[in-house]
């Protein structure tokens, strides 16, 4: 969903709320990939939750992704982002990209944690789970809360999975780090809604 105040893009759920903390089912994507806003925008909501976001690993990249009518982007930097499913805290290997692309969360991954769409009763479970209602979008997009099982007691114990799809050489940056080399500004949403 773009807000046309400020050329963002948030997704919205069914009733209305914006979920800067979701990505939406991407069966025919390849990996996990996002824009910088999007990243900041959950990066803040990761910060309400109280979680330390100076831990946030950045690596660099060089990877190329092609998008309909012959659209390509390449990512420079992933981010190892903490996300919190299933009960289970866990880092995910995210491609970043220049703009405002959504959080696009590829097959790959959604079969690395286990998970199973029912289309026709728009419900989702995961491996040793029950059936839920999956949450759905304003234009009735699957969208995966990151951040729904979010539990501090669970950190303590490191990540229950580390999802990587593409090895990396390198050494790790900081949030930091990141945002002063591609300029990116962590703002908050009350404030950016007010601009």
């Amino acid at each position: 969903m773009m807000d046309p105040e400020n050329g963002m893009v948030i997704f919205e759920d069914q009733e209305g709320s914006q979920r800067p903390d979701c990505a939406m089912m991407d069966p025919g994507a390849s990996s996990f990939l996002m824009e910088f806003g999007p990243l900041s925008r959950y990066i803040d909501h990761l910060k309400k939750l109280q979680f330390s976001v100076h831990e946030i690993v950045f690596k660099k990249a060089n990877s190329t992704f092609y998008f309909g009518g012959d659209h390509k982007a390449i990512s420079s930097w992933t981010v190892y982002l903490p996300i919190f499913v299933n009960h289970k805290f866990g880092l995910v290997q995210a491609f970043l990209l220049r703009g405002e692309t959504p959080m696009l969360l590829g097959r790959p991954i959604l079969k690395a944690l286990g998970m199973a769409v029912d289309f026709l009763n728009d419900r989702i479970k995961f491996d040793g789970s029950e059936w839920r209602d999956a949450t759905l979008g304003r234009h009735h997009e699957y969208l995966l809360p990151l951040t729904e099982d979010y539990d501090p007691s669970i950190i303590a114990d490191g990540a229950a999975f580390d999802l990587v799809l593409e090895d990396e050489d390198g050494p790790n940056f900081t949030l930091e780090y990141f945002q002063h080399v591609e300029n990116v500004v962590m703002a908050d949403e009350t404030a950016l809604r007010q601009c």
